[in-house]
């Protein structure tokens, strides 16, 4: 029962924005279905890439284990520090573009 009023709470705060009520419904509803799928992407993305490169080598072709494991063999971090790495320097490039 907490997780329905948890869900119902995340999803009008961060999901619904004023634009979606002034534009066309299907508008609206095209860019909140948008926002979900953003959302999902973005927390299943890197935990993927981790559980592959760490883990999971077999599900991948051999050419691209190869070249994976060529390029992983000189960078210093692991996959977990690789992807949180990329994640902060992605949020600070979106925040240097906002405040342009």
């Amino acid at each position: 029962m907490q997780w329905r009023s948890f869900f119902r709470l995340l999803s009008s705060c961060f999901f619904q924005v004023p634009d979606d009520y002034v534009s066309k419904w299907w508008n609206g509803t095209f860019f909140r279905f948008l926002r979900y799928i953003s959302m999902l992407l973005t927390v299943a993305l890197p935990s993927i890439y981790i559980a592959i490169v760490s883990n999971h080598f077999e599900v991948l072709p051999i050419d691209l284990v190869f070249s994976l494991k060529a390029s992983l063999e000189n960078i210093p971090f692991d996959p977990l520090i690789e992807a949180l790495f990329m994640i902060i320097v992605l949020e600070l490039l979106r925040e240097a573009a906002l405040r342009l």
